[in-house]
């Protein structure tokens, strides 16, 4: 998040140490009555930082005005990813570098969300996971809402839905980064009703046989089915 005063800038650009321009995806603005920025909210990627050191980015204020990238459609491609969306969820995730498709949607969408019954027995649990009931199921791909593109610039793209499904309002958004190999999924569950005895659940399906999951913190591995 940078600052500046008035009638210094309206768009910027960034670069490194060298010299060497560095792509910069600005996602929020607070504008001067001028038009020009008072505050801005940027996004880049920092390449090849030392793990231990540093590295020195530059903000280069310009006085042309900011260029503003549409985008509309069902499709994202980047040099790593071909991401097909379908309604409220991901139809296809294809691994260019691997050659192969990602997802197994014959049945139910990547990234879709929904709810169930879970009533459990709280730290009981444990040892001996309750099992969920379809009383009350909803999800959001039968409502069929339309994925919509919030953000595009050099850095990433954002596709973004929002549904009411049973007790909650569900937002998705899927960020396609451009320049490295990476997606990000963020669920927000919005309007919550207080109803007890709910359960949500995000679905990725991979199209994969005999997976390993694990889940990493930083100092530690925990491998499903082996820990």
């Amino acid at each position: 998040t940078i600052s500046f005063d008035k009638g210094d800038a309206r768009s910027i650009k960034m670069k490194d140490a060298s010299g060497e321009e560095v792509n910069v995806q600005i996602n929020e603005t607070l504008k001067y009555p001028d038009g020009s920025l008072r505050k801005v909210s940027a996004v880049f990627i920092a390449r090849g930082v030392p793990s231990i050191g540093y590295k020195t980015y530059y903000v280069v204020p310009e006085q042309k005005d900011m260029e503003v990238i549409s985008a509309s459609g069902k499709m994202a491609e980047t040099p790593f990813y071909k991401v097909r969306f379908d309604e409220g969820g991901i139809r296809s995730i294809f691994d260019k570098e691997l050659n192969k498709e990602l997802l197994k949607t014959g049945k139910i969408g990547g990234g879709d969300v929904f709810t169930l019954k879970s009533v459990g027995n709280g730290a009981g649990e444990f040892a001996d996971i309750q099992e969920t009931e379809m009383e009350g199921f909803d999800i959001v791909s039968k409502h069929c809402p339309e994925w919509e593109i919030t953000e595009n610039g050099t850095v990433y793209v954002t596709f973004k839905i929002r549904q009411p499904i049973r007790n909650a309002v569900v937002e998705n958004s899927v960020k396609i980064y451009k320049g490295i190999k990476k997606i990000d999924f963020d669920v927000a569950l919005l309007n919550w009703e207080g109803v007890l005895y709910r359960e949500f659940r995000f679905i990725l399906p991979l199209n994969m046989a005999g997976g390993q999951v694990a889940y990493e913190v930083p100092y530690g591995v925990l491998e499903v089915g082996k820990d």
